[in-house]
């Protein structure tokens, strides 16, 4: 049997296949008809639930507005891990995912197989969307979109939740930007609840906020006061999807 290469080579954000190539993630983009030159990020990882199947996510690059700014179809997608073949898939087009790519740049994707219990028989997983912004005001942003099992396809009942994020904000006076500064930093943590709503258990989200706010004191040197707050808030399954 002839050998086959597989090459990766990743300029100005875009992945491009050197050759059709036996990998899953290669097999499926190949199965799928999508084309090589206009993928943005792929990621795989097996299936804890079932060690015969690997998760793949692709994000396909559209619609090229400018260089930092354009727009992405997705496709999450569960295939054999032994023979390749798609079991399920679920893709949104970039007017439905929200995966919108503009003063945000998306530099990572995670699959999230933490073991998201949304019924006593019902485990969902997890895509994590990083974004790391092109100015420093706004630098830093994680989602998390969740995905169940149907029968024959996927079903989304999480959407682009932001669960990590870093906002900044200077005095613009400030060229050294070592004072007058405001960081806000917020991570959230998912939690099952015991109570149902629609038949699947609620999620409460607790988010830890914390602030550090330089400023210049009486003796003229840079200092900050650290702040750190949690909130929290209940998401609810209605009319398809957890609100």
């Amino acid at each position: 049997m002839k050998k086959i290469i597989f090459l990766i080579i990743l300029i100005n954000s875009h992945y491009f296949y050197s050759q059709e190539d036996n990998s899953l993630i290669g097999n499926t983009i190949r199965e799928l008809g999508i084309d090589t030159h206009s993928i943005k990020l792929t990621q795989a990882k097996e299936n804890p639930s079932n060690k015969d199947e690997t998760i793949i996510v692709i994000a396909e690059r559209v619609e090229e507005i400018s260089i930092s700014s354009y727009t992405v179809n997705s496709y999450i997608i569960i295939v054999n891990t032994k023979t390749g073949k798609i079991i399920q898939q679920y893709f949104e087009d970039y007017k439905e995912n929200g995966w919108h790519i503009d003063s945000e740049e998306l530099q990572k994707i995670k699959i999230d197989t933490a073991p998201y219990l949304l019924t006593e028989n019902t485990r969902a997983f997890g895509v994590r969307l990083e974004y790391v912004g092109s100015s420093k005001p706004n630098p830093y942003k994680t989602t998390l979109s969740l995905y169940v099992r149907n029968p024959n396809t996927l079903k989304k009942v999480l959407s682009n939740y932001v669960v990590e994020e870093t906002d900044g904000q200077w005095d613009p006076e400030d060229v050294q930007f070592n004072c007058s500064t405001d960081y806000v930093d917020k991570r959230v943590i998912l939690i099952m609840k015991n109570s149902k709503t629609n038949g699947y258990f609620d999620i409460l989200a607790k988010n830890k906020i914390s602030t550090e706010t330089y400023y210049t004191n009486e003796n003229n040197e840079c200092t900050y006061q650290e702040n750190s707050e949690l909130k929290y808030n209940v998401l609810k399954y209605t009319d398809g999807e957890y609100k």
